[in-house]
């Protein structure tokens, strides 16, 4: 993400979004590893469907 990108509003959005993604995902029950950085910060946010 671009260094200006407030990760608290990425991280606080980011369950909402991906459940609307996930009624797309059409892949075997396996975890899914996400690493959001913007440059200075980073977290990541793991997908267990």
């Amino acid at each position: 993400m671009p260094h200006v990108t407030d990760l608290k509003v990425v991280r606080d959005n980011l369950p909402e979004i991906i459940a609307q993604l996930s009624l797309d995902i059409d892949i075997p029950h396996e975890p899914l590893r996400l690493i959001i950085k913007n440059g200075y910060e980073e977290f990541d946010y793991v997908i267990s469907h």
